[in-house]
């Protein structure tokens, strides 16, 4: 749980980053909401709102986080998707 100044700031924080994406990039930027892997798998093989064909991600150390990634990176390379974490 967080406070309502802190998720205020964190939904003008990302309404913001979605504005630079669109005017520097012509990007958006996309939240989606759910379990993690079926989020992904609809990502993987397109039945979901697009598909891609790879994917990058900045490591995580908690233990949760890591089960998480590699459950992620497994599904990704069953389905034909590059991953790359740094």
């Amino acid at each position: 749980r967080i406070g309502v100044n802190r998720f205020n700031f964190l939904l003008e924080s990302l309404s913001d980053l979605d504005s630079q994406l669109r005017e520097q990039y012509q990007s958006r930027l996309l939240v989606l909401q759910g379990v993690p892997e079926n989020i992904f798998r609809g990502l993987f093989d397109g039945t979901g709102p697009f598909k891609l064909k790879s994917l990058f991600w900045e490591k995580d150390s908690e233990p949760d986080a890591r089960m998480r990634d590699t459950s992620i990176e497994l599904l990704a390379r069953k389905l034909g998707v590059q991953t790359q974490s740094f």
